[in-house]
């Protein structure tokens, strides 16, 4: 008789779990969100370049967010170029990415906003209200991106630093 409640109870609680999971379904509640990614990497332009690259790839989650990563390393030069390669899928037309170094000053001067969707994109830094040039960074940096919607979304952003 024990064990013909236990298994009533199992069933019972088998057939809660079953019928909420399938309201939350029918109200199109997301029951998991895939996570953000971002990764670093760096590479030099012949074997004594003075010209360091910093590659960042970043990767959306299922709702289109991506949580910035501040990268493991200190950047020690200038940066002198930026290129944006939307991936595929492509992020939202006009998306925006901002990379800050470590008192959370935007390194690009504003020049990583409204970028394109369809074809990669070249800019050298902003210096404030003034003209354009390489830009001094001694830390680590954090790459954000915003006002995407895209789920999945994926884009490679990367920086030329001169040593």
């Amino acid at each position: 008789m024990g064990e013909l409640i236990m298994k009533n109870r199992c069933l019972q609680a088998v057939f809660i779990f079953a019928l909420a999971f399938a309201v939350l379904m029918a109200l199109g509640v997301p029951l998991a969100l895939a996570a953000s990614s971002m990764a670093y990497t760096i590479s030099t332009e012949g074997e004594r370049s003075e010209c360091m690259i910093i590659t960042i790839t970043w990767v959306a989650a299922s709702n289109g967010t991506v949580t910035g990563v501040q990268s493991a390393f200190e950047v020690h030069g200038y940066v002198w170029q930026i290129v944006w390669d939307p991936g595929t899928p492509a992020p939202t037309n006009l998306y925006d990415t901002t990379i800050t170094d470590e008192d959370n000053c935007d390194i690009l001067g504003g020049e990583g906003l409204n970028r394109y969707t369809i074809e990669s994109q070249q800019a050298y830094p902003k210096a404030g209200s003034g003209g354009y040039g390489p830009r001094r960074v001694d830390s680590k940096i954090t790459l954000w991106v915003a006002n995407n919607s895209e789920d999945g979304a994926t884009g490679e952003v990367k920086l030329y630093v001169i040593r």
